[in-house]
């Protein structure tokens, strides 16, 4: 019997078949030709075109191709390509039944049954979508597996004995650092148990890739004194698709040699006049515009470390996975921070091998592998914490990184005096991020005695099922109930206050080095949408735009002045200069003032709110170019009477930095959560300041 696994990726996906009479690992070849189905669907006209046709179609059809779905799923909002929408889930459903039918026609065999791997820090709703698409696609039953576990057991299957294990998986689009430690005890068990897992979904190869489009595209301005971003919107969308395949080929060129060309004849018609771009790059120059990717993904190892408690001697052996990790720069980093690593035979298929070993070893008839997962995120209720001021607090009762399966229990709760019934919410939500916590839902206990102490208890199965139980300790009454964590978000509610203002001012201060593209790109694709959200709730709004760099490093912020036209506004996050910056920190408060002198030098409506959003990776300069601290800058701030988002990371110094700033109505969010969620969360949250 053979048994399938996928893994579903952001820039590539791949399909293997393990057969266990051969005791052999086929990969599926993509109508018995290709190994790797590029991860991009095309709709044009009534035709469906998958993959490789996809992707060279999306230079004459950008409008109608989707790429890096997998960015997206568990998003809520559907995507719309000629008039009809798509949830992410149903985009990725036709990537997996190409995958299903391919391997059927391999095979010689129905496959209704199939492992499909998932970033492991992706959320339950993510997890969910991933599912769905599953089913969507046609199998009857989905079995799902985290990529570092797969990759783990691709590795450590039949391995014989204990390890401890460093996952680092960069892919296309996301990045995993996963510890984990394989055991095997005296009766041949296998168990892989994850100590610890810190991902980033916008860190990849296509990161890289397009830090070298932005190259090209700088060049070729300067070579042309042709400015590309005032191109029409569809001529210039098959230019850049133009640059980013060859992005991707010059990247895999320089991953073995140390110069390489690029000549595209033409890469475009401009004024009845065929332009080229002809052009040498070096490994250097490609090193140079890469390297902040790379610390960000050490970064997020030393994390991964610290959260599992290990020390870089304390691991026996690195694995690399994913086709970005054959750049050689990434290797000589890892190397350098903790050992010559481990790559798989071919990291790029590494983990689809595993998810397919794992589907076999499960249908064992006495299976002998123990996968244990981890919870990504903080499970609790709120209670009264001052019963004289009625204070609420979220009280954790299931941590971040518990071992599932777990069962927690609490009893130092009791119920108010007075009350026959008690309710209990549950919540779950990120170390940090209580503000966002997610509600998943509640449990009523009636019949309850005065003040009766209460008994919580969270448990999470095998099978990832979550069940609360609420116990009165005096007249032994339980209520239980399994709640769904995947069920989408709601829109907030409407609040019921009167806001102070009719408008807003809205600057995004965003940090354009190297590290940042994602984020960037995030902001243009959500413009329409955040617009959107501010129009549907009425609110009359300019939006400006600040780039900014490392003034060390002589790196000038880009101003933009206020406008309401979105489009345009588009068009220059599209436009805005990359900088490379130094290491950290970057100059932020420095862009902050910036900010401040663009508000007073505008001529803005008095009555309008001006609302800041500080989206940077990194802690700032302090102080100032001109001296001033961060007591200084929120003095201005707050005479200025300006709020602030901030949109950072949550590590020691960037908290001590930013979080003073959101004093006034702000918020701060993490970088690690959905930057898309997070778009939306700010939009919706400035609606609620205006009066409508």
């Amino acid at each position: 019997m053979a048994y399938l696994g996928i893994d579903l990726g952001t820039t590539n996906s791949v399909a293997v078949i393990f057969d266990n009479i051969a005791d052999r690992l086929d990969i599926v070849k993509i109508e018995g030709l290709d190994e790797v189905l590029p991860s991009v669907v095309c709709f044009h006209t009534d035709e469906v075109v998958v993959g490789s046709e996809a992707k060279n179609g999306a230079v004459i059809y950008p409008e109608e191709t989707i790429l890096s779905i997998k960015r997206k799923m568990g998003d809520i909002e559907p995507l719309i390509i000629n008039g009809d929408s798509f949830l992410p889930e149903e985009i990725s459903s036709i990537l997996l039944k190409k995958l299903k039918d391919s391997a059927e026609l391999q095979g010689g065999e129905i496959f209704d049954e199939v492992v499909i791997t998932h970033p492991a820090y992706f959320n339950d709703r993510q997890v969910f979508a991933t599912k769905k698409a599953g089913e969507l696609a046609g199998f009857r039953i989905v079995h799902l597996l985290s990529e570092p576990l797969a990759a783990a057991i691709e590795y450590g299957y039949k391995q014989g004995y204990a390890q401890t294990l460093l996952i680092y998986d960069l892919g296309g689009g996301t990045f995993d650092a996963c510890v984990l430690k394989v055991n095997q005890d005296i009766y041949g068990n296998e168990t892989f148990q994850e100590l610890s897992d810190v991902g980033d979904m916008h860190l990849g190869g296509d990161d890289f890739d397009h830090a070298l489009t932005e190259y090209m595209i700088t060049k070729f301005e300067m070579m042309t004194n042709i400015d590309l971003g005032e191109l029409e919107e569809l001529e210039y969308s098959r230019v850049l698709q133009k640059l980013r395949q060859e992005a991707e080929q010059l990247k895999k060129k320089l991953s073995i040699t140390n110069v390489a060309s690029v000549k595209i004849s033409p890469l475009l018609i401009y004024e009845g006049i065929p332009r080229n771009l002809n052009l040498e790059v070096t490994k250097e120059d490609f090193e140079g515009l890469i390297r902040s990717f790379v610390d960000k993904s050490r970064n997020i190892v030393e994390e991964a470390l610290a959260r599992a408690s290990k020390e870089p001697d304390e691991i026996s052996k690195v694995i690399l996975v994913g086709g970005s990790t054959l750049i050689p720069m990434v290797k000589r980093m890892v190397a350098g921070y903790i050992k010559e690593p481990y790559r798989a035979t071919d990291p790029a298929k590494s983990v689809a091998m595993g998810a397919a070993i794992y589907n076999y070893l499960i249908h064992l008839p006495n299976s002998k592998i123990k996968v244990g997962q981890i919870t990504r995120q903080i499970f609790g209720t709120e209670a009264i914490v001052n019963e004289t001021t009625m204070e609420k607090r979220l009280i954790p009762i299931i941590p971040m990184g518990t071992s599932i399966p777990t069962q927690i229990t609490d009893n130092k709760f009791k119920a108010s005096e007075g009350s026959s019934a008690v309710r209990v919410d549950v919540y779950q939500w990120e170390e940090g991020l209580e503000e966002d916590r997610k509600y998943i839902g509640s449990l009523i206990l009636e019949g309850i005695e005065n003040e009766s102490s209460l008994e919580i208890t969270y448990s999470i199965n095998e099978d990832n099922i979550f069940e609360v139980f609420v116990m009165d300790q005096k007249t032994k009454r339980v209520v239980s109930a399994q709640l769904d964590r995947t069920k989408r978000l709601p829109k907030l509610p409407e609040r019921s206050f009167t806001p102070e203002t009719k408008g807003m001012n809205i600057v995004f201060i965003m940090d354009t080095t190297g590290s940042m593209d994602s984020y960037i790109n995030g902001v243009q694709e959500k413009a329409i949408e955040f617009s959107k959200i501010l129009k549907d709730k009425g609110v009359d709004f300019q939006l400006g735009l600040i780039g900014f760099g490392d003034l060390l490093e002589k790196e000038k912020p880009k101003v933009y002045k206020f406008t309401n036209d979105i489009l345009k506004f588009q068009k220059r996050i599209r436009k805005i200069p990359r900088n490379y910056g130094g290491d950290l920190p970057e100059s932020s408060l420095d862009a902050l003032e910036t900010g401040l002198k663009l508000v007073h030098e505008a001529k803005l409506d008095p009555t309008h709110k001006t609302i800041f959003i500080l989206i940077t990776d990194a802690p700032p300069h302090i102080p100032t170019v001109s001296g001033k601290d961060i007591l200084d800058i929120l003095g201005e701030l707050d005479a200025a009477t300006i709020t602030t988002y901030v949109v950072a990371r949550k590590d020691k110094d960037s908290l001590e930095a930013y979080q003073p700033l959101i004093q006034s109505e702000g918020k701060y969010y993490s970088m690690d959560d959905s930057f898309y969620d997070i778009l939306d969360n700010i939009a919706y949250s400035i609606a609620e300041l205006v009066r409508v």
